[in-house]
């Protein structure tokens, strides 16, 4: 019998349990990661409708690619990664679509 006495795992072993389909680790890592992706979004866009945007389809991708998580960093080192690049092309998809009349 597993007692959860309500402490919660590292961002790390939530990832692993993720990975091997644990739908509850999941929902505990994206509720981990959220208010730190939204922050970096929001620093690097300014304006908190984009933020907000920007991070559903951060959480999107770290949720479709979270297979290729290795462990070789922390988890934040990685979704990190992805959150900023995904936030460096934002403006330039504006900019892109504004400029092809999108």
């Amino acid at each position: 019998m597993h007692l959860d006495l309500g402490m919660s795992q590292t961002p790390e072993a939530n990832a692993r349990k993720a990975q091997r389909g644990d739908q509850a680790a999941l929902e505990e890592l994206i509720g981990q990661i959220k208010g730190k992706v939204y922050g970096l979004a929001l620093r690097m866009l300014w304006h908190p409708e984009d933020a907000q945007d920007a991070t559903q389809e951060i959480l999107l991708r770290v949720v479709t690619h979270l297979a290729t998580f290795r462990g070789e960093s922390t988890f934040f080192t990685w979704v990190y990664r992805i959150a900023a690049n995904h936030d460096v092309a934002w403006p330039m998809l504006g900019t892109l679509a504004d400029a092809v009349g999108g």
